[in-house]
């Protein structure tokens, strides 16, 4: 009996092996998700939320729309991007990760005028993936009369067919955007095309980031692992970090 009282008591000191989920996550929504260091807003405030409830996190890159099939189908136990309509069954956290504001983006010329989302239908349109899904319904109205819609998973591609001519229209996040046009005029610095001026319409409502997720349990330990980090301040102090890089590199 004596022999196996310690081993009973390292039943009780040694750490239990946290619990992984596989997260289904857009590589290419910077500084929300950035793939090529594993990290972003959004990664950032899960893991810490969700670290605090004994979870670990495997992230499984793809667009919105193969993440919302591989979410739908249960080979994702979250998935960042998804909404009621796309995951009707899924668990939504109670409260927003983020707040997007969706746009649209025109060179500053005449020959392109949007004021509504019904303008959409007279010109090129290139969107972030899914959106006809994520975007309310006139949207998906619209472009369907486009002469040519495009969806672009990879949004480096999106920005950079505005300023070559080959899209008319962008409807992306304006930090996503800012973040792609800095990163091609530094990658490009002589490409005069990149210095463009451009102008930016609001034609949608902030899009709200909720978390989708399988299981009810995992939802409200989410739910509460935000309380404590923004209570503890670790959402306050992710936030901050992302918004001194943003100033430190974002080009106007």
């Amino acid at each position: 009996m004596r022999r196996l009282l310690p081993l009973f008591l390292l039943l009780f000191i040694l750490p239990l092996r946290a619990e992984i989920l596989v997260v289904g996550c857009n590589g290419y929504i910077p500084p929300y998700v950035i793939q090529q260091n594993d990290r972003g807003i959004i990664l950032d405030i899960l893991r810490a939320a969700l670290s605090s409830q004994g979870y670990q996190l495997k992230i499984s890159y793809g667009s919105n729309t193969d993440n919302v099939h591989a979410f739908n189908e249960g080979m994702l136990d979250v998935a960042c991007i998804s909404n009621v309509n796309a995951s009707p069954g899924a668990y939504f956290s109670s409260q927003p990760l983020l707040e997007l504001q969706n746009l649209a983006v025109t060179l500053d010329t005449p020959e392109v005028t949007v004021n509504s989302v019904a303008d959409l239908s007279h010109y090129r349109v290139s969107a972030f993936n899914n959106a006809t899904h994520l975007l309310p319904a006139p949207y998906a109205a619209a472009v369907s009369r486009s002469p040519q819609y495009t969806e672009y998973s990879d949004q480096s591609r999106q920005v950079a067919s505005l300023f070559s001519h080959q899209s008319d229209i962008l409807i992306l996040d304006q930090t996503i955007f800012r973040y792609y046009l800095s990163q091609l005029r530094r990658l490009s610095p002589n490409d005069a095309r990149l210095h463009s001026q451009y102008r930016f319409q609001r034609l949608f409502d902030s899009y709200y980031y909720y978390i989708a997720f399988h299981s009810e349990a995992v939802r409200n330990a989410f739910d509460e692992g935000l309380r404590i980090i923004r209570e503890n301040g670790d959402y306050q102090h992710i936030m901050a970090s992302y918004q001194k890089l943003l100033a430190d590199y974002l080009l106007h």
